[in-house]
């Protein structure tokens, strides 16, 4: 069976969600910071959109698994980011739509690899 087009329709979105990320990095890195806030936030991108990465990679050869990586992986880092950013976007209109654009691809990519046609693409073959 080939991939279906929701599928990868899904990986442009989750691809969509890191390259939102990388303007939102570097905005973040423009601001002056104290102590090893910087670092924190080069650590954080590159662990949860480095994972995401990987996982899309897993997703495209058919690794049902992956599709729960990136479920995780959205739920810890951009969705914890949703109310911050929803109470200062009069301060960073940028980065808060970024954020919300993010989300969108996130949910939307998800929907389409958990939904059918994906999903029955993502069960192992019958053996008989």
């Amino acid at each position: 069976m080939s991939r279906p087009h929701s599928v990868t329709r899904a990986l442009w979105l989750f691809w969509a969600m890191i390259g939102l990320a990388i303007p939102k990095l570097a905005i973040t890195l423009l601001v002056p910071a104290k102590g090893q806030q910087h670092g924190v936030a080069i650590v954080s991108f590159l662990a949860v959109f480095g994972l995401i990465a990987l996982a899309n990679i897993y997703i495209a050869k058919q690794t049902s698994w992956a599709r729960g990586i990136v479920c995780v992986l959205f739920l810890v880092g951009i969705t914890p980011q949703l109310p911050i950013v929803m109470t200062h976007i009069e301060r960073m209109p940028v980065i808060g739509t970024l954020t919300l654009l993010q989300f969108v691809a996130g949910v939307v990519g998800l929907f389409l690899v958990y939904r059918e046609p994906a999903a029955s693409w993502f069960k192992p073959p019958n053996r008989s």
